[in-house]
């Protein structure tokens, strides 16, 4: 169960640190940095506070498989499943970063009018606001899959 929990939270930190660069975009598109910028720190507050309760999560992991003396390949593997959450995380977070940054570019625009972000949360629960990411959903386009491969460093 901890093992579940540890990759959860490493999936989670490294997907919202990869929808973080979505914000980059929308800020230099929207021109609104001081918004863009709050929002940005409210998700980079998720990550720390991800970070916060996975830290002694595997802490005590590690620390049982010293006392009981099984510090064998089940901790190996532990590790394992970690790295292998942070790169779901990340490449999951990059597959999402055109969904979010259209996503992104209302929210921006519905914060800087109402300037509250209490007043934000209450609103994002609403219906229409979720048939908002069907309407904006979207997967990268093959064109910047290919300028990827231009690059020959």
């Amino acid at each position: 169960m901890i093992i579940f929990i540890v990759c959860l939270l490493t999936f989670f930190i490294h997907f919202i640190t990869t929808l973080a660069h979505a914000l980059r975009i929308v800020n230099v598109r929207t021109q609104k940095s001081a918004t863009t910028w709050s929002l940005f720190n409210i998700l980079m507050i998720g990550t720390r506070m991800a970070l916060t309760l996975q830290a002694p999560l595997l802490a005590k992991y590690v620390e049982n498989g010293i006392q009981s003396g099984a510090a064998n390949y089940n901790n190996i593997n532990f590790f394992r499943y970690i790295i292998l959450a942070s790169i779901l995380g990340s490449v999951v977070g990059g597959l999402a970063i055109p969904t979010a940054h259209r996503l992104l570019t209302q929210v921006v625009e519905k914060l800087y009018q109402l300037l509250s972000m209490p007043q934000l949360f209450r609103q994002s629960f609403r219906r229409k606001n979720w048939q908002l990411f069907r309407k904006h959903f979207t997967i990268p386009s093959k064109k910047n899959w290919s300028l990827l491969t231009q690059y020959q460093d």
